[in-house]
């Protein structure tokens, strides 16, 4: 297969894939939106525990990748693993939504089929390109604008039907609009099967045994998922640790087993970057709602904004950011050498800078109602963070580890998410709001905005140091490889 038809059959790929991420990220943009309010304001959960409940559902969303890197290419094919994990999705949203008593089993639902699928679809890009291959960034950039644009679906669907109070209608309409993507996903099931993976070698005998295998796992999974969220407030420190330990012995395997150790150390600052940028970015869905609807004006350039709507400003910027950004990125790569470590370092700059117009809004309102406005600027900083760290980090999974690792090195970097969820609910946990003291809940507030962009300030230069001292230890040993070689 010659160089442009290898490209127009990617191309094919990626389109399908585009829509398949858009449609069938419209249950989680729904879900992430609304699940917090929804569970305080209409099934009169208390705050610690919607805030823990909404903090380890979003772990979990993520950080059961994990397993899931351990078992796709293995047990389902990835397309197959799409499709199933779709459907399952599709089924717990009445569940949570229409039949309150069901909230348990409808996340553990949901949460099974993001097992099933959150790590699919990026292995399906990721096994058609080189390590060296470039165009694979931009192949992410764009799956991750449909992401979005998926996202923006779910917000408003919440948003609207949340100004409603009625939640019933819309998770019909978030069903109907996913269902779209499993259609997509069979018809281009042809095009999307598995090229590398152990699965593909497979005889049909062992795929059958290999399907009932994970059809076992996913029973025992569900139930204790549903005990997982039953009891949220007691298991989340139990599942931090978990998950760092996990996250610490996946790095660890990968270093040992890695070819290149460069690139496995590379790969190991880059992850503990990513932690840190989405342990202070969901803070959207737990302590920055909690914020917003409480703490501020409520209205928009004098246009009543619910929280489900603001999370839009972030998509939308990404939807047309993103294929700009990767057209920036070809020409400093180009021109400059520019390598996700770079990307990264500018990435977490942006998000240093987006927690000061929370602090100077909380200021100049005197710790009073905050114009909404400051938190729309940090929604635009925080989205430009986004557009150098989030699809970056996917593509720098094919670059910098070994092919036969991918897979599971692709479920810990989803996991990634979901612990960085986990320890976002935690740090929203530190503002007690006690009969909605306005004044008081304000001067928390304050104080931790001010520490997290301090903490992430210091990130950005520790990630930078690395570089220097990477490059500088590079250049030595070239330069020792050369006097030998003379």
């Amino acid at each position: 297969m010659n160089h442009n038809s290898s490209f127009a059959m990617k191309r094919d790929v990626a389109v399908s894939l585009f829509f398949i991420r858009i449609f069938s990220s419209i249950g989680f943009g729904f879900l992430y939106s609304s699940l917090a309010l929804f569970l305080i304001k209409n099934l009169h959960y208390s705050e610690p525990f919607a805030l823990a409940f909404t903090g380890i559902f979003i772990a979990l969303h993520y950080s059961l990748s994990i397993l899931s890197g351990l078992i796709l290419g293995r047990w389902i094919s990835y397309i197959n693993a799409l499709i199933f994990g779709t459907l399952l999705q599709i089924l717990s949203l009445p569940l949570i939504y229409a039949y309150p008593t069901a909230l348990f089993w409808g996340g553990s639902i949901f949460l099974l089929g993001s097992l099933s699928s959150s790590a699919a679809m990026n292995m399906v890009i990721t096994e058609r390109f080189e390590p060296q291959d470039q165009r694979r960034e931009r192949i992410f950039m764009w799956n991750y604008a449909g992401m979005n644009l998926g996202n923006i679906l779910g917000f408003s669907i919440a948003g609207y039907f949340q100004l409603l109070n009625n939640f019933k209608d819309a998770s019909g309409i978030a069903i109907a609009l996913m269902l779209i993507s499993v259609i997509i996903c069979i018809l281009f099931r042809s095009k999307l099967c598995d090229i590398h993976s152990e699965y593909a070698r497979y005889a049909p005998r062992t795929k059958t045994i290999n399907f009932f295998k994970l059809l076992g796992c996913i029973v025992i999974f569900g139930v204790v998922i549903k005990e997982v969220l039953f009891y949220s407030i007691q298991t989340s420190w139990l599942l931090i640790v978990c998950l760092t330990i996990a996250f610490l012995a996946f790095l660890i395997f990968n270093f040992i087993k890695s070819q290149d150790k460069k690139n496995a150390l590379i790969f190991i600052a880059l992850a503990v970057s990513y932690l840190l940028f989405w342990s202070l970015y969901f803070l959207i869905p737990t302590g920055l709602t909690i914020f917003i609807n409480y703490n501020t004006s409520g209205s928009l350039f004098g246009v009543q904004t619910p929280p489900a709507w603001l999370p839009n400003i972030n998509s939308i910027l990404i939807i047309f950011g993103a294929p700009l950004i990767g057209l920036l990125f070809k020409k400093m790569d180009a021109k400059y050498g520019w390598t996700p470590v770079h990307k990264f370092i500018v990435g977490l700059f942006y998000l240093a800078i987006a927690f000061l117009p929370l602090d100077a809004g909380i200021l100049l309102a005197h710790l009073q109602l905050v114009n909404l406005a400051w938190v729309a600027l940090t929604y635009v900083l925080l989205s430009m963070s986004e557009l150098f760290i989030g699809p970056v980090g996917f593509a720098a999974v094919g670059q910098y580890v070994d092919r036969n690792l991918q897979s599971s090195m692709t479920g810990l970097w989803i996991g990634i998410l979901g612990f960085g969820g986990l320890i976002a609910s935690k740090l929203s946990s530190l503002i007690v709001i006690t009969g909605h003291d306005l004044h008081q809940s304000n001067r928390q507030f304050l104080v931790l905005f001010m520490w997290l962009f301090l903490f992430s300030m210091l990130s950005c230069i520790g990630l930078y140091c690395f570089k220097v001292f990477s490059a500088a230890r590079a250049k030595k040993m070239l330069a020792i490889i050369r006097n030998v070689g003379i």
